[in-house]
């Protein structure tokens, strides 16, 4: 499934604090399935994937919008069809896992490669590769002042 996207597919806010379920769990994570997703305007744009279990982790997630002109998501068919996704129904919510190095000035990379695809009515989700991901790199080096 291709799902050509803009800005405009991350139309919906998320809540404050939102329950998502993982069930293949984050790729090399196969073990974390059950994760909150929290919002803070004090890391606006930043978006945190926090692990619900015994091993408290956080990510650092954020929308691939943010700073990109374009991203285009080919979708395997059968995650499509597994998070219940069409082209034609609501769009999901795409987030990508980012790395802050702490350098001078700080480097912010995120993995477009490999998104995390919510179906928003469900809140089940999967990281997924995609299709085309040779078009993209897991270390795609952010504008911060774009974001």
């Amino acid at each position: 499934m291709h799902l050509h996207t803009t800005a405009e597919i991350q139309e919906k806010p998320l809540a404050e604090k939102a329950e998502v379920i993982l069930s293949s769990g984050l790729i090399g994570l196969p073990h974390l399935t059950s994760f909150l997703l929290i919002t803070d305007p004090e890391i606006h744009p930043f978006v945190v994937l926090r692990h619900q279990g015994e091993e408290e982790l956080d990510f650092l997630t954020v929308d691939p919008f943010k700073g990109l002109t374009e991203y285009h998501l080919e979708v395997p068919d059968a995650d499509a069809e597994e998070l219940g996704l069409s082209a034609s129904g609501k769009p999901p919510l795409i987030l990508n896992i980012a790395i802050i190095q702490s350098v001078k000035p700080p480097r912010i990379t995120a993995n477009l490669m490999a998104p995390i695809l919510f179906n928003r009515e469900t809140g089940f989700g999967k990281q997924i590769l995609l299709e085309n991901c040779s078009s993209y790199s897991a270390e795609h080096l952010l504008d911060i002042k774009s974001i």
